[in-house]
C-alpha cells in the first residue's frame, strides 16, 4: 500500500510587503501643484498564489495640511513593447495630511502553457516593463509613467529527488520510499495545482499519481513529500521484483508534469536503487 506524507521545511524566511492607506484625518481643498504622485516599488503578489502576477504600486506624496483622496486612474502596461492585462480596480485611498499613500495596478503576465515554451520564455530571465496613465485624486489628475528594465521573471518551482531506499519488515515484506521535494525559489508564495508523477525502474513502469494537489508553498521553501510503496511479483512483475530486491545501482526515473494556473512545465529526475540502505542521494 502506498503512503504519502508532507512537510514544509523554510528555506528563508521571506515576508510580503504590506500596503495600507493612511487613515483620513480632515478634509480639505488642496491646491494641485501641491501633492504630486509617482511610480513607487513592484512586487509579485498573492493573488491566487501564482508566478505571472505582480502589482505595480503608485506612491501619492501630500505635503498640504489636508487629506487628499485617490478616487480611480486610467493605465496601461506594456511588456517588452507588447500590451498586457492590468486591473486597476484597487485605486482606491488617501494620503492624510503630510502623509503618503500608497495604491497597487494589477499586472497580468501572459506566459505560454506549454513546458517547453514556458522554460524559453523564462530563459530571459529579464524584461522591460512599462506602466503608464493618470491617477485620479482630489487634488486632481496627476500623469505618470514608470518605465522599468531589467525586471526579473519569477522563477519556476522545481521538483527535487532527495533520496530513495528499498526496505524489508519484519514480515519479510518489500518497500520502496521515494523522497521528494517541491521547491519555491521565489520570493512570494505559489500555489500548485497538482504534479502528476510516473516511476520507471529499469526501463518499465511502476507506479503512477498525483501529489501536492492545491498545496501552497511558502516563499523559498521546500514541500517534502515521501511516497512509500508495497512492491510484490505480481506488482511489479518477476524478474524487475528479483532486480529490485538484489538492486545495486538499478536506474529509475521519477518524472512528470507540475501545473501552475494554466502552465505545464514537465520535471524528471533520476535516481539509483541499492538494497538495505536507508537512503539514497542522487
Amino acid at each position: 500500500m502506498k503512503t504519502i506524507r508532507s512537510l514544509v521545511i523554510p528555506v528563508v524566511a521571506a515576508a510580503m510587503l504590506g500596503c495600507a492607506a493612511a487613515k483620513p484625518i480632515q478634509q480639505a481643498e488642496v491646491p494641485k501643484d501641491k501633492a504630486s504622485a509617482a511610480y513607487s516599488r513592484f512586487e509579485f503578489t498573492e493573488r491566487n498564489y501564482q508566478v505571472n502576477k505582480l502589482d505595480v504600486f503608485l506612491k501619492l506624496t501630500n505635503p498640504t495640511g489636508g487629506q487628499v483622496d485617490i478616487t480611480g486612474g486610467e493605465f496601461t502596461a506594456t511588456l517588452d513593447g507588447a500590451p498586457i492585462k492590468l486591473d486597476a480596480s484597487r485605486l482606491r485611498g488617501s494620503a492624510a495630511a503630510n502623509g503618503e499613500a500608497e495604491v497597487p495596478v494589477g499586472l497580468e503576465i501572459a506566459l505560454p502553457s506549454e513546458s517547453g515554451e514556458l522554460q524559453r520564455t523564462l530563459a530571459k530571465k529579464t524584461y522591460s516593463l512599462t506602466v503608464q496613465g493618470t491617477l485620479q485624486t482630489s487634488a486632481g489628475a496627476m500623469p505618470i509613467t514608470a518605465q522599468l528594465d531589467n525586471m526579473p521573471y519569477p522563477e519556476l518551482p522545481q521538483i527535487k529527488l532527495a533520496g530513495s531506499g528499498i526496505a524489508r519488515d519484519a514480515d519479510n515484506k518489500y518497500g520502496i520510499t521515494y523522497e521528494l521535494e517541491l521547491v519555491n525559489p521565489n520570493d512570494f508564495d505559489i500555489r500548485v495545482a497538482y504534479y502528476d508523477y510516473v516511476i520507471v525502474i529499469d526501463n518499465k513502469e511502476v507506479e503512477k499519481g498525483r501529489l501536492f494537489k492545491g498545496e501552497k508553498v511558502p516563499a523559498n521553501a521546500a514541500q517534502y513529500t515521501a511516497i512509500n510503496s508495497a512492491i510484490t511479483p505480481e506488482s511489479v512483475g518477476k524478474d524487475l521484483f528479483r532486480k529490485i530486491i538484489t538492486a545495486n545501482n538499478l536506474p529509475y526515473t521519477v518524472g512528470g508534469t507540475l501545473v501552475i494556473a494554466d502552465m505545464e512545465i514537465a520535471i524528471a529526475e533520476t535516481g539509483k536503487l541499492n538494497f538495505n540502505r536507508d537512503s539514497n542521494q542522487q
